[in-house]
């Protein structure tokens, strides 16, 4: 399967405020699910508390001989009633994850370890934003064995705090998707301008790809000159890497791109999709 994205954290300033400080945990986890083939993606959806919160770690609970990789999103409405079912991208099922725009919050793929952000950092959910509800949405490579009492409950848990953070994160995301000919070696690139007001300050970077991924990198152009954000193999941890460049910024009409190299070594063209691994 050809599946190559590019996905940038990004954070702003915030002003803050005092509250007291309450730090818990909170888990969001497929709720048993049994896949009958291959590729299945599934949602699973959560109401946020009716408080104001700020995520500062996310830790994956995996079992890697079913969960491929997991994004979760904050929506202001899920993309059904149902609290469970099958949704997305390469899916038969045609229910999106949210009802209207969806944002990720996180994601994790190939056994990467947990993630926690950086000092008076966090992602702000619940009361005040848009984002009423979580939703966990797995991909699934493979089928399940329908004889067996053998389930899936994977998904994450998130380390939340009552107290603002200094900065808010967000993650922009980059995605491209074409077609590689048998033999070939392609370089697949996507390119954006940014047109929010806020200076965004790049502290961590993520790649996918399946097996044809070679190496996927970022970089933001200011007209004058370009800036590597990060570069990293998707055939590695798939999880967030630091950026370098502490200094570097992204402001409004700066260009925000990925390049991402794919091999085929088939004789066969390889196309974003199911079933095409």
């Amino acid at each position: 399967m050809l599946r190559n994205c590019f996905l940038l954290l990004t954070i702003t300033f915030y002003e803050i405020f005092a509250y007291p400080d309450t730090i818990n945990e909170y888990e969001i986890r497929m709720p048993g699910v049994k896949t009958k083939q291959d590729d299945e993606y599934w949602c699973y959806s959560k109401k946020i508390p009716d408080e104001t919160l700020y995520i500062t770690k996310f830790e994956p609970i995996f079992n890697p001989a079913f969960a491929h990789h997991m994004i979760l999103f904050t929506c202001e409405k899920p993309g059904t009633t149902e609290h469970l079912w099958k949704c997305g991208e390469m899916s038969d099922a045609g229910t999106p994850v949210c009802e209207e725009t969806g944002f990720i919050v996180f994601a994790w793929a190939m056994g990467a370890p947990s993630f926690e952000l950086p000092k008076d950092v966090s992602f702000k959910v619940g009361q005040g934003t848009p984002n009423k509800y979580f939703v966990l949405q797995v991909h699934y490579e493979g089928a399940m064995d329908q004889e067996s009492d053998v389930n899936d409950s994977s998904g994450l848990k998130l380390t939340v705090q009552s107290t603002p953070t200094e900065k808010l994160a967000g993650v922009y995301t980059l995605v491209s998707g074409e077609d590689i000919g048998p033999h070939q070696t392609a370089q697949l690139t996507v390119a954006c301008s940014y047109t929010g007001k806020a200076t965004l300050h790049p502290f961590a970077f993520r790649v996918h790809a399946h097996e044809h991924g070679i190496i996927n990198k970022g970089f933001v152009s200011d007209g004058k000159k370009t800036y590597l954000i990060g570069s990293m193999s998707p055939q590695a941890h798939q999880t967030f890497y630091p950026v370098k460049n502490e200094s570097l910024e992204i402001n409004n009409e700066n260009i925000i791109a990925a390049k991402c190299i794919m091999q085929n070594n088939e004789s066969r063209i390889v196309r974003i999709g199911k079933y095409t691994r």
